[in-house]
């Protein structure tokens, strides 16, 4: 059965917590990562609660950089001593590098500093303060530098007006078991999933491939598994489905991917959803935030692979980039390890 390559050790942590060692002891953020590490909430954070290691700090960092590549959620403690810190620093240079690269989610918290001071390297984030970090490691490396400037600007974009984050002003009156509940339930919800299972599929509804797809879909219910299949309303009397402006989301929100390859590769509008959907989906599987597990219904993989009939990309799939893209997603699809099933017209024995 296909994984696309991944290694259940890869989502053993589901939050990495950037936080100057000076912040540890600092009662909010105490408050927010006990919080965070009650059972209940199902989260595992990174660093661990009480993990020690025998490694050297730089096998250390190494080892902390490449965590950074597998979390779900990056929240970063923003205080005035996190400037301090070389090692931090370099922290929020990965989780800016993988926010780009890795639809990596961020969540800054502006820990008695204002969003403003860290986008602009203002006040107690000043040019000089993390250039003094720079000189403390003896490295006169200038695009280290840069990385570290453009980190700060970009990830503080995502401030309370924008995408994520929060004001924490622990100087003025506040309840801190409001806004840390707060805190845990925001980064809760992009670490969980809404679907188990996305199933995307294009053929005809009166085909055996069909069939077999519900069938799948309803097998994969009574395990209790949440799987999303746009064709099952079908049952209840349309005959078209139209094109959704929310697949990506659905998608997103979806822990794995089945991707059922028919023979009866039709119609034309179905088609396009398919290649749209099987492109994000590939997208998601690259950057390692999905597992993919391809089914080839009465079809060789080569098929796929080759882009041979139905699976040929004709001008009707939009123009070069678009096809270059779908191209590129079947191919990838193709030679992940999956399943191959013949099955006759209308045999529910599968």
């Amino acid at each position: 059965m296909a994984n696309g390559g991944e290694d259940d050790d890869e989502f053993r942590y589901s939050v990495f917590l950037s936080i100057a060692e000076a912040d540890t002891d600092h009662a909010f953020s105490r408050s927010l990562v006990n919080e965070l590490r009650r059972e209940e909430h199902g989260l595992k954070i990174f660093p661990a609660n009480g993990e020690k290691s025998q490694a050297s700090e730089e096998e250390l960092q190494r080892s902390r950089l490449a965590i950074i590549e597998k979390v779900n959620v990056a929240v970063i403690f923003f205080s005035p001593r996190y400037v301090f810190s070389s090692a931090c620093l370099d922290e929020v240079a990965k989780i800016h590098e993988c926010m780009k690269s890795k639809d990596l989610v961020v969540c800054p918290l502006f820990c008695d500093v204002e969003p403003s001071d860290v986008r602009y390297q203002k006040n107690s984030f000043q040019q000089q303060r993390y250039s003094a970090a720079f000189e403390k490691v003896q490295e006169k490396d200038s695009k280290r530098l840069l990385a570290w400037k453009s980190a700060l600007t970009e990830v503080a974009f995502r401030d309370i007006t924008n995408l994520g984050g929060f004001l924490v002003q622990t100087e003025r009156p506040y309840d801190e078991n409001i806004l840390v509940k707060e805190i845990v339930k925001w980064i809760k919800k992009q670490c969980y999933f809404e679907f188990d299972v996305f199933i995307n599929f294009c053929g005809g509804v009166q085909s055996s491939c069909y069939s077999f797809t519900s069938f799948l879909y309803n097998a994969l219910r009574q395990q209790n598994l949440r799987t999303f299949f746009r064709y099952d309303y079908l049952r209840e009397g349309n005959h078209r489905i139209s094109h959704s402006n929310d697949d990506k989301a659905t998608i997103m929100r979806s822990r794995v991917s089945i991707i059922v390859f028919s023979e009866n590769f039709t119609p034309a509008d179905d088609k396009e959803r398919f290649l749209d959907e099987l492109a994000i989906i590939m997208d998601r599987w690259e950057k390692k935030k999905q597992k993919v597990l391809p089914v080839f219904h009465n079809l060789e993989p080569s098929h796929v692979r080759h882009q041979k009939f139905p699976y040929t990309l004709d001008d009707a799939h939009g123009d070069n980039k678009v096809k270059s893209r779908n191209s590129s997603a079947l191919i990838n699809v193709a030679n992940l390890r999956g399943f191959t099933v013949k099955s006759r017209e209308n045999d529910e024995q599968f």
